[in-house]
């Protein structure tokens, strides 16, 4: 049944002269993951069956008047999500059932559902669940899928499969003694990155992807475990770094080396998030001063990062969220997050999972004038962009990049430019101004 729901609105000031606006789904809206889609503008979460009202559906959310717009039934216990990167599916995976679930988002229906497979006897315990799921760039058919048990067994993780529309491909990927990854992520459409992230195990693991299905090409045992607590740690990939929920960051360019690291107290293993429209690493943190209690709620901050430098950019307190479990972009300075929040203590037990928007003060904002008139026409495109601006502002370049931060078409003319080199999706196109200002804009290829 589809319920609105208003979300209360609080406004305050936070460490470093810093404004925001937070908006929160109230503490009995329960989430488990969420995606968000930049052509419907949407963001979508998985709702256990625990929440008593919306339960064991995909929920819509309106990032703008702050209202879960809308519900789908699509099984037990919905958990990971994915979406392909052309805003074309999303993938569902479930701790109820052993299957996939594919949705289309415009308009979100059911697409197809299918099995993940077992291992097979004597050995295998059941079925495999999904733990997590990744989606290859540029083929929105084509799926990876850490799984595992539901069996009480350790470990409960049980390899990889390629799945192209359904169907495995023939070669998976069985680790043998023990220790397989639990999150994923792809490099390419030829090699997917690995973090098993465990208290005894916290490599890194790099997979050849061919039609005949995966392959370990790569272990690396001596990278320490990148979460403070000794367990499962997420991540994001781009540009060949991989940035972990503590700070760490890791460069997979050749032998995984680790590059960079933030004060490893610093971070009580957060959300960690990749800011493609500001070139910002944006990590949860509750381990700073916990000033603000109420309702049960402390506070926790989400500190923005330089990629680069890896310094700090600037923080936010979130007064209603301890813990930030994941987090996402939802637009231009906008953020959704995830929270964990331990009610009625400052952490243990009985927590309450929160679905948190949070509107960052804007970048640039001497300019910001300047970049609300440069315009891009016809967009979506097939070919041909014209660029609009004031006389007042010099352009010394643009680049676009796609989704994965890779520079697709770089120097191009500053009046009008073309895409149809390039294949469909949804692009990023940075000008540059001739005062050294980075303006970001949203550019669908079609």
């Amino acid at each position: 049944m589809n319920k609105l729901r208003l979300i209360a609105i609080i406004f305050y000031f936070v460490p470093f002269s810093m404004e925001c606006q937070i908006t929160s789904i109230p503490s009995n809206q329960k989430a488990c993951d969420l995606v968000y889609d930049a052509i419907t503008d949407k963001i979508y979460i998985t709702i256990p069956s625990s929440d008593v009202i919306n339960g064991n559906s995909i929920g819509v959310v309106n990032p703008y008047t702050n209202t879960l717009e809308s519900t789908l039934l699509v099984g037990n216990d919905p958990v990971e999500m994915a979406i392909s990167d052309n805003g074309q599916y999303i993938y569902v995976g479930f701790d109820g059932i052993p299957k996939i679930r594919r949705y289309t988002l415009n308009p979100l229906a059911f697409d197809m559902e299918f099995d993940l497979g077992s291992y097979p006897p004597p050995l295998g315990y059941g079925s495999y669940y999904a733990r997590d799921i990744a989606v290859m760039p540029g083929q929105p058919n084509t799926i990876a899928v850490s799984r595992k048990y539901i069996a009480n067994i350790s470990p409960d993780y049980i390899g990889i499969g390629i799945y192209d529309n359904g169907v495995m491909r023939p070669t998976d990927y069985r680790p043998t003694g023990g220790g397989s990854v639990s999150k994923i992520k792809f490099k390419d459409a030829t090699t997917l990155i690995g973090h098993r992230g465990t208290s005894s195990l916290g490599g890194i693991q790099l997979f050849t992807i061919n039609a005949n299905g995966i392959s370990l090409s790569s272990s690396h045992d001596n990278i320490p475990n990148p979460h403070p607590y000794g367990i499962t740690s997420d991540f994001v990939y781009r540009q060949n770094k991989l940035y972990f929920m503590n700070g760490r960051r890791v460069d997979v360019s050749s032998t995984p080396i680790l590059d960079g690291q933030y004060t490893s107290s610093l971070f009580g293993g957060g959300g960690v998030m990749y800011d493609e429209l500001n070139n910002l690493v944006c990590y949860g943190d509750d381990t700073g001063v916990l000033t603000f209690y109420q309702n049960g709620f402390w506070d926790g901050y989400l500190r923005r990062y330089n990629a680069i430098t890896m310094q700090l950019f600037d923080s936010y307190q979130i007064t209603t969220a301890n813990k930030i479990d994941k987090m996402i972009s939802c637009g231009n300075n906008c953020y959704s997050l995830i929270t964990n929040t331990p009610v009625g203590a400052a952490s243990g037990g009985g927590g309450v999972n929160r679905v948190v928007i949070l509107r960052a003060q804007a970048l640039n904002t001497g300019e910001s004038t300047h970049e609300n008139n440069i315009l891009l026409y016809p967009n979506p495109t097939s070919g041909f962009v014209h660029v609009e601006k004031p006389e007042d502002v010099g352009i010394r370049n643009i680049i676009i990049r796609n989704l994965l931060g890779e520079v697709v078409l770089t120097n191009l003319n500053i009046d009008t430019f073309d895409l149809s080199s390039i294949s469909s999706g949804i692009y990023f196109c940075h000008i540059t101004t001739s005062n050294g200002f980075v303006f970001t804009k949203k550019i669908t290829k079609e």
